[in-house]
């Protein structure tokens, strides 16, 4: 009788120690993964900023789903696929941010610019209307309200003026060079005088 407890012990002890080693293993899988997702990010930005969107979108590819770093690649592909004309998979893109982190009013202007270069009006003026109820917590933030407070007046604007029959031009705010880390337009292009 005491070899079997002798035996169930040690079978016990072995699958405790397996348990660990496999805790561990995967938790260094883990680490790994992040650290690639990191690098992944981090040259997408890098491609983002210098207007290389097609590269950008390959490398934000390989930020795994489930990493921390999900949303804010699925934010800067969906942004490179709206500099690229490509609105449908912009806001599918943006959505799947959105989805991750719901109160980002970074990801909600996106949002909200395709949403208006989709020629939802409506739907761009919500999404402007949910970054502004978000609380600014820093300047980006706060520039980022600022400027989805005019855009609402401006979609309400047009939804009138087009209930009442007029054909309206987009408006002289370009919303789509909106830079998603500074939040800032890009400058206008200078000539050359």
């Amino acid at each position: 009788m005491e070899n079997w407890k002798n035996v169930l012990l040690a079978t016990g002890a072995a699958l405790a120690i397996c348990a660990v080693a496999w805790f561990l293993v995967a938790q260094s899988q883990r680490q790994v993964d992040e650290t690639k997702a990191e690098s992944a990010l981090n040259a997408g930005i890098e491609l983002f900023e210098q207007d290389r969107f097609s590269e950008a979108i390959k490398s934000l590819r390989a930020v795994p789903a489930g990493s921390a770093k999900e949303s804010l690649a699925r934010y800067y592909e969906g942004s490179a696929y709206m500099m690229l004309g490509d609105m449908d998979t912009a806001i599918e893109k943006l959505q799947e941010a959105q989805a991750r982190t719901p109160q980002d009013p970074g990801v909600l202007f996106a949002l909200g610019v395709a949403s208006y270069k989709s020629g939802n009006i409506p739907l761009a003026r919500g999404y402007f209307s949910s970054v502004l109820e978000i609380n600014p917590m820093d300047d980006r933030e706060r520039e980022l309200w600022e400027q989805a407070r005019g855009l609402v007046d401006i979609m309400a604007s047009v939804e009138r003026r087009q209930a009442d029959g007029e054909i309206i031009a987009p408006p002289a705010h370009d919303v789509s060079r909106h830079d998603p880390v500074s939040s800032e337009p890009d400058p206008e292009p200078q000539g050359d005088d």
